[in-house]
């Protein structure tokens, strides 16, 4: 049976609202409590007058982590490289390769794109990040002067050409005859196709609750909420209706408060700014009655189709720092430092009372039978270093003694300290810092920094093959797909120019994501220490000066 739009709507509507209600409710909530802490809002129980510092484990913990996680995939020009599984496809694995890698460091912020998506994945439980083809102008204007009206004709018939500021300069020829030479700009206006990568909120991301993996390709429905407005979908070939962009924000429920803070009361709005939010879903179903379901992308608002194709793969991704098993929503290092942060902020705070109160003590002011102080109650609120208190009695006041009892909170702090450690792996001396410890010998510095570099390593492997390694499969599928044009840059001081369309798309290829590639100075000694071997196997044959050569390259 096929589904006509009415149906497909209907569908939809139940889709995303089953979603939501995970995604903006439960899962919202989660996050929203994370970002808090990452940024050490308040918790809502502080006391006036009394400490109200908050913590600062969770951006710590982000904050050291991240620095790792990016190294490892940003410091090479190389970091994600395609393996071809046929002969005839070596040299198109190693033009994937190096066009891949330039499309998402190059052509896009890639360092920007994983900065977003890994501190979105350690802040709040999950990354999201999409890539898709988009048509950009380009818009570049050249000087000329001395042009004849014949050179002036050619220019205006090149595409896109458009002359400005003209100028024109009567002179005689060689021949006697007056004729005009014209000077000015020539504005050319270039289209072209590339392929966009960009990092978005985790909250726009809608996923099948029930769905068991961070991996999204067979995922029955995955939809990207994008708060647009009038003009960029008119940008985007899509004509609107105000009204209908208006009701694009019905059924986010869990937004409309904040869609109410920041609602315009203006009555002249600029109608091409008039903004609501599109769908983009990618959702199993079939449609055609065939028996067999397709992937189709739909641009929605709400109760509007705006356009239905069908595609080969969903151009999206999400990964998470630890991994839920048999969920798609992962854990946050928020979440597994969160409980620690509110009991450290607790114990700091009792620490800082009980210190305020023990260097600025209450003072007890003897009183008559009436109630009436023995002693001038100014001069007690004046608190100037060698200050005079009138009293009219030689016990009429008396400062009320808080002992220290804070020292005893130290060992738990410290306790609290560990316990984080143990959870995430970042440890002060992994950290570079050089506390009293134990372990604090060149040796123990290094069990202690290999021990934190495995958990970051575990991260970096979870990242590389749910998010990273989607990505670039992605870039490769969107380039080879068609429609894009030669792909020209420098690469390693040359300058090469790919035809996307001669290469075969990922299936055909493995990838490898390079980790620990990052890590120059272990990759020095280690060929520092095979040279000094080959060497000493020269006498004996074991090398050669080529094999030396190729250790020095």
């Amino acid at each position: 049976m096929k589904l006509d739009d009415e149906d497909l709507l209907k569908l939809l509507q139940d889709k995303e609202d089953a979603a939501g209600k995970y995604v903006w409710g439960e899962l919202s909530t989660t996050r929203e409590a994370s970002r808090r802490e990452y940024y050490k809002q308040p918790y809502g129980n502080e006391q006036e007058d009394w400490s109200q510092i908050v913590a600062s484990d969770v951006s710590d913990t982000v904050e050291w982590v991240l620095p790792s996680l990016l190294k490892i995939f940003t410091s090479t020009d190389k970091a994600v490289s395609f393996e071809p599984s046929r002969a005839n496809d070596v040299a198109g694995a190693e033009q994937a390769t190096d066009a891949c890698n330039h499309v998402f460091y190059k052509q896009n912020n890639g360092f920007l794109v994983l900065y977003t998506a890994l501190k979105d994945a350690l802040m709040t439980g999950n990354a999201a990040v999409m890539w898709r083809k988009e048509t950009k102008e380009s818009v570049t204007s050249i000087p000329f002067q001395g042009a004849t009206d014949e050179m002036l004709a050619m220019i205006m018939q090149e595409e896109g050409a458009e002359i400005q500021e003209v100028r024109t300069e009567q002179v005689i020829d060689p021949m006697g005859m007056v004729m005009g030479l014209h000077s000015g700009r020539l504005k050319r206006i270039e289209k072209r196709n590339v392929v966009t990568v960009e990092a978005f909120d985790p909250n726009d991301l809608l996923i099948e609750a029930e769905w068991t993996s961070p991996l999204l390709q067979d995922c029955p429905y995955v939809c990207r909420v994008m708060e647009v407005t009038a003009s960029e979908l008119k940008l985007m070939g899509f004509k609107v209706d105000p009204e209908d962009l208006e009701a694009s924000d019905r059924n986010l429920m869990q937004r409309q408060t904040e869609l109410e803070a920041y609602e315009d009361e203006g009555d002249d709005i600029d109608k091409s700014q008039e903004d609501g939010y599109l769908r983009i879903e990618y959702v199993l179903v079939d449609r055609d009655g065939d028996g067999i379901a397709e992937r189709l992308c739909v641009y929605r608002l709400q109760d509007k189709i705006l356009k239905v194709e069908e595609v080969s793969h969903v151009p999206i991704a999400t990964a998470s720092p630890v991994l839920n098993t048999h969920q798609w929503a992962g854990m946050s290092l928020a979440e597994v430092v969160s409980d620690l942060q509110k009991l450290h902020t607790e114990l700091l705070r009792q620490t800082l009372n009980n210190l305020y109160l023990t260097n600025n003590p209450r003072t007890k002011v003897l009183t008559d039978s009436n109630w009436s102080p023995m002693a001038n109650i100014d001069d007690l609120l004046d608190s100037r270093p060698g200050g005079l208190i009138r009293t009219r009695d030689i016990n009429g006041v008396q400062p009320d003694v808080v002992p220290f009892a804070a020292g005893a909170s130290m060992p738990m702090l410290e306790y609290v300290q560990g316990m984080r450690e143990n959870r995430t792996g970042v440890s002060r001396t992994s950290m570079g810092l050089n506390p009293d410890s134990l372990n604090n010998t060149a040796t123990g510095r290094q069990i202690d920094q290999s021990a934190a570099q495995q958990r970051i390593e575990l991260i970096a492997r979870i990242f590389a093959e749910i998010l990273v390694k989607p990505i670039f499969q992605g870039i490769l599928k969107t380039l080879t797909d068609g429609g894009m044009e030669k792909l020209a840059f420098r690469l390693r001081d040359e300058f090469v120019e790919y035809d996307p369309n001669e290469w075969r798309d990922q299936y055909d290829m493995s990838i490898h994501v390079g980790l620990g590639t990052g890590d120059k100075v272990s990759q020095a000694q280690q060929l520092g220490n095979i040279l000094q071997l080959q060497m000493q196997g020269m006498p004996m044959g074991l090398a050669t000066p080529k094999h030396l050569y190729n250790t020095a390259a």
